[in-house]
């Protein structure tokens, strides 16, 4: 099965995006850009990682319980979305691979 990873700096870099303990203890991660291609593969009730690969690496994993569209896309027409994310819990950091807008799926 799939899984979704994110990535959530220490710090807020775009107005619309949280940082990594904001997003872990709301579970609301806002403002992803995600393309079309992975867009196919993610669906509700599968895992995703939140990764924090700066300053005081961290990972936590969680369960998609929904996503839906953003407002406003990029500039290069990619969709933004918002991902409601239940039960995290932190787990032994390990990196994964991410795309250059923060987001893969693996």
């Amino acid at each position: 099965m799939h899984k979704l990873v994110i990535h959530a700096p220490h710090y807020r870099t775009v107005a619309s995006r949280k940082d990594f303990t904001t997003i872990f203890s709301s579970g609301l991660a806002t403002g992803y850009a995600i393309n079309r291609l992975l867009h196919l593969k993610v669906k509700s009730g599968m895992k995703v990682i939140l990764l924090r690969k700066d300053k005081g690496k961290a990972r936590a994993e969680g369960v998609l319980s929904a996503i839906s569209a953003s407002i406003l896309p990029t500039a290069n027409g990619v969709l933004r979305y918002d991902l409601e994310i239940a039960d995290f819990k932190k787990v032994n950091y390990r990196s994964e691979t991410l795309n250059r807008n923060g987001v893969n799926v693996i």
